[in-house]
């Protein structure tokens, strides 16, 4: 059965908390993930946003807006904008360049124990951007870790759009792409490569 896509006007409150948890159930069910539950921050800003909770476990997805002063040890942080970029790439098949990244805070629900086991021992905030995705530059910070998210990330990451796009069809491998210096970084190199890595796949299909 083909998944559906939310409307194109959705609100993120709607998304997240109504049609979010119903389309999960209809095509997932209540299947937990491996090595326990998982727990992710999305954090949208700009009109229309918020903060919502998602978490997977044995009992499917469930959805609730943020507690003020908690930390979850994931949070995504982006603009309803870039946001409303990655559910028009979805409707659309997929794919980066003119058309948008993919890729969205589902994926990280879906992240294996090996992949989890490393994240877990990285307290930082990074910084992924597109350039060139309809003449403007597309991006999300995640921060990996207990902390508050940081007003500045430890690392950035940056591509452009087709590059990416090169990426999300498995036409260019990630150290390819780095070593020809189609991958740009600035902070902490070292964390970079060992989180580009990881989650490439993840955001890149």
């Amino acid at each position: 059965m083909a998944v559906s896509h939310p409307p194109g006007d959705i609100a993120p409150r709607e998304f997240f908390e109504e049609w979010l948890p119903k389309t999960y159930a209809a095509h997932v069910g209540a299947r937990g993930p491996a090595g326990g539950p998982i727990e992710v921050r999305v954090r949208l800003e700009g009109e229309g946003g918020g903060d919502w909770d998602l978490r997977v476990d044995e009992k499917g997805l469930a959805v609730r807006p943020s507690s003020p002063g908690d930390e979850l040890p994931i949070t995504i942080r982006q603009s309803v904008e870039d946001w409303r970029e990655v559910l028009e790439a979805a409707r659309r098949g997929g794919g980066a360049g003119a058309t948008g990244p993919g890729g969205s805070a589902l994926d990280l629900l879906t992240i294996d124990p090996a992949m989890r086991q490393m994240l877990a021992a990285i307290k930082a905030t990074v910084r992924f951007e597109i350039t060139g995705v309809r003449g403007r530059t597309w991006a999300l910070s995640l921060k990996l870790g207990p902390q508050p998210m940081a007003p500045q990330p430890n690392a950035t990451i940056t591509v452009d759009a087709e590059t990416y796009a090169a990426l999300a069809a498995r036409k260019l491998a990630p150290a390819e792409a780095w070593f020809n210096g189609r991958i740009k970084i600035a902070g902490d190199a070292a964390l970079a490569m060992q989180v580009a890595m990881a989650l490439m796949p993840k955001f890149s299909r």
